[in-house]
C-alpha cells in the first residue's frame, strides 16, 4: 500500500509541497484545471482524497487513472436570491419577501390599506387581497366593537406580517378573502406592537419587491488543495 500527501499551490503556474510531493508531478492545463502524474503508477486506480485549502475553493476529480489524476477547482457561485423589501414608514420595520427565488418578481409590490374600523360580526377583522401578482393589495379592516361588547378588535404590525405568512393570526378570528391565492408567495418578518390604524400606522405602506437574484452556476477558478492518495503498488497486484 503506497499513500502519497501533498498539497498544490501558486497561482498562475501550480507548485507542488508536502512530504510526498517528489512523487508526482503537476501539470496546468489552463484555469482551475490540473493533471498529477504519478512517477510510479497504483495497480489500480488509487483512492484520491481532496481538501480545499483557498476559501470559496472547490476541488473536484474529473479523470482518475493508475499512473495520474486529472483535478478541477471552481468557485462557489451564486444560490438564488428571494426579492423583497423592508419598509420605511412602519415605526417597527417588516419586511415582506417573495418565496419564489430570482428575478421574476423583482418590481412587484405589496401594498398596505388600513380602512376605519367597522361594525364587523363578533369580534372578527376583515383582511381582503385583491390585485393580481405583480401588484398585490391587502385590505385590513378592524372591529369598532359594535357587535362585539364594545370590545374594539385590530391587528397589530406584527399580526399583520403573521397574517401574511401564515394566513391567520393567533389569538384572533380574521375572516381571510384572497381569491386569487396570492399570499400564497409572499412571507413577511419583523412588525411590533404598534395597531393599524386608518390614516396612520401601515396605512398606505407599499412594499417594493427587489434584489432579487437568479442562481450563478460554480465556474472554473485557481485555488490551491490538498490531496492524499492512497493505493496499492503494482507489486501488490498479484
Amino acid at each position: 500500500m503506497r499513500m502519497i500527501s501533498l498539497i498544490k499551490t501558486g497561482l498562475g503556474t501550480p507548485v507542488l509541497s508536502g512530504p510526498d510531493s517528489n512523487q508526482v508531478t503537476i501539470t496546468d492545463n489552463g484555469v482551475g484545471d490540473y493533471t498529477i502524474t504519478f512517477d510510479e503508477s497504483f495497480a489500480n486506480s488509487p483512492c484520491v482524497m481532496l481538501t480545499p485549502v483557498t476559501a470559496n475553493i472547490v476541488p473536484r476529480i474529473n479523470t482518475l487513472a493508475n499512473g495520474s489524476v486529472r483535478i478541477s477547482t471552481s468557485d462557489l457561485g451564486t444560490a438564488a436570491i428571494a426579492p423583497s423589501d423592508t419598509s420605511s414608514g412602519l415605526t417597527t420595520a417588516a419586511t415582506v419577501s417573495s418565496r419564489t427565488v430570482g428575478t421574476l418578481r423583482n418590481g412587484d409590490t405589496v401594498t398596505i390599506t388600513v380602512n376605519a374600523a367597522a361594525a364587523n360580526p363578533t369580534d372578527t377583522i376583515i383582511a381582503a387581497v385583491t390585485g393580481d401578482i405583480d401588484a398585490v393589495a391587502i385590505a385590513i379592516t378592524p372591529n369598532d366593537g359594535t357587535n362585539n361588547g364594545a370590545t374594539p378588535v385590530n391587528l397589530t404590525t406584527a399580526e399583520l406580517v403573521e397574517l401574511i405568512t401564515t394566513n391567520a393570526v393567533s389569538g384572533k378570528t380574521v375572516t381571510l378573502t384572497d381569491t386569487n391565492d396570492l399570499l400564497e408567495d409572499l412571507r413577511a418578518t419583523g412588525g411590533g406592537a404598534e395597531n393599524l390604524a386608518n390614516g396612520g400606522e401601515g396605512d398606505g405602506e407599499v412594499f417594493t419587491l427587489a434584489n432579487g437574484a437568479d442562481e450563478v452556476a460554480p465556474t472554473a477558478a485557481e485555488g490551491d488543495f490538498h490531496a492524499m492518495i492512497i493505493g496499492a503498488d503494482v507489486s501488490e497486484k498479484y
